[in-house]
């Protein structure tokens, strides 16, 4: 069934497109503002979903409403933060640098694959996360959503970046993209530690945010040394 019959699939046709659509779709300006808004709204919906599966644990609502707040938060504030970074590095790089506007088409399509793969295996993680109670297993298992779904969406930023910017490969090219993955795993990193919990502690009550104090680097190390 087309797009026109059913409208509200639109959103997610840059997540869920192939990447030979994708291409085609960023490739004309007059396309790229459409999938710009589309991805993002997909990225708001996926990542809302995946945190109504975080905050399941316990069964709280409140968590539930919390968290599917705050994942998309998390996604998006970290693009959005890190994509003047992006941008400049494709600019000053690529041999046919991107548009502003095709940078963030591309990028949102990136964050909305990231958040349809959270999404998917929301309900996997739903039920595990109710049935089984156990805290730690908990966090393992939103750790290995998370980063599936991240690793699924850097490779179709990383493939339709370098088809984007005139077809080269090699160092020229990946070295940018390997900078702003630095870059958007240490903001991306620390945003959470600022937005935690996203699971509610059985230990503790209902925590719209926890002590701010320090930093996810500092507990990192701390982790390492004991």
């Amino acid at each position: 069934m087309s797009d026109a019959a059913m409208p509200w699939t639109r959103p997610l046709s840059g997540a869920l497109c192939s990447e030979k659509e994708l291409l085609a779709q960023l490739r004309e300006a007059p396309n790229q503002p459409a999938a710009l808004r589309h991805s993002l709204l997909a990225a708001l919906v996926g990542a809302a979903v995946f945190g109504v599966a975080l905050g399941s644990y316990g069964m709280s609502a409140a968590q539930m409403v919390v968290s599917a707040v705050k994942v998309p938060l998390l996604l998006l504030g970290t693009g959005a933060l890190c994509f003047p970074a992006f941008y400049v590095f494709q600019a000053v790089k690529a041999s046919e640098p991107m548009s502003f506007v095709q940078s963030a088409a591309l990028q949102a399509t990136a964050l909305s694959t990231t958040a349809m793969i959270w999404a998917a295996l929301s309900l996997p993680l739903f039920f595990l996360v109710s049935t089984t109670g156990h805290y730690t297993l908990t966090q393992f298992l939103a750790l290995a959503v998370g980063a599936i779904g991240g690793v699924v969406g850097w490779h179709r930023l990383t493939n339709g970046y370098l088809r984007l910017s005139g077809g080269e490969s090699g160092h020229r090219l990946r070295l940018p993209l390997f900078l702003y993955l630095l870059v958007f795993g240490c903001v991306g990193s620390q945003l959470a530690w600022v937005l935690r919990p996203f699971i509610g502690s059985p230990s503790l009550g209902f925590e719209l945010f926890r002590n701010l104090e320090g930093n996810i680097f500092a507990h990192v190390l701390r982790m390492l040394g004991a």
